[in-house]
């Protein structure tokens, strides 16, 4: 999540009664665990961006006047990155997360072995060896 210091966040559905079993509960106690998950969704207090970059809920916390050229560059990286190494990597996070750790490097070896047969992976370090940018495809 990218945000500009002026950005707020919170769960204000319990002002109106409202609970956010839109997977509000379970996504953010992943992140934040049980206190600070009830405090918010409890209370429907705002956060400021600061606070939610201390939590680790924020990724990148940009100054206003620089967030629109932000995120251009970040989406401008995902959009020529390898999606293939992004998306084993995304998975191997995402599913070890869940497991326990035998599992999750298991996933990280599966991944590895998925990865490796990629020609972005040939073109990365080809690119590398030949002291220039490469040029991903996705494949």
């Amino acid at each position: 999540i990218i945000a500009s210091k002026r950005s707020t966040f919170g769960f204000p559905e319990i002002k109106r009664g409202v609970a956010p079993f839109n997977g509000g509960t379970q996504r953010l106690i992943r992140n934040l665990g049980k206190i600070r998950t009830k405090t918010m969704i409890f209370f429907g207090d705002h956060y400021n961006a600061e606070e939610m970059f201390k939590w680790g809920i924020i990724s990148f916390l940009v100054d206003d006047e620089k967030f629109e050229n932000f995120v251009h560059q970040k989406a401008s990286w995902i959009g020529n990155a390898p999606t293939k190494s992004l998306f084993v990597i995304k998975k191997a996070i995402d599913y070890g997360s869940q497991a326990p750790l035998n599992l999750g490097l298991q996933f990280e070896h599966l991944g590895y072995a998925i990865n490796s047969q990629s020609k972005d992976v040939i073109e990365g370090v080809t690119a590398f060896l030949q002291k220039r940018e490469p040029k991903f495809t996705g494949e």
